[in-house]
């Protein structure tokens, strides 16, 4: 897998572990912070899969074992 690969999904797993952690911190009264960090953990954690999929989908149509 590529260099850019890996780092955008070590990217995207900082920016969701951070979210994940942070945003209950900052919100008030209503849960909304709770909620968004979980919709953004569960995007990069999309992503990250979304970028391994294109990969090996790619890998296959080349005809690499």
């Amino acid at each position: 897998m590529p260099i850019g690969t890996w780092l955008r999904i070590a990217l995207a797993a900082v920016v969701g572990i951070v979210g994940l952690v942070a945003l209950p911190h900052w919100h008030t009264q209503e849960p909304t912070g709770d909620y968004l960090a979980v919709a953004l953990f569960a995007a990069c954690a999309g992503y990250a899969m979304w970028q391994v999929r294109q990969y090996f989908d790619a890998r296959e149509r080349g005809g690499e074992n």
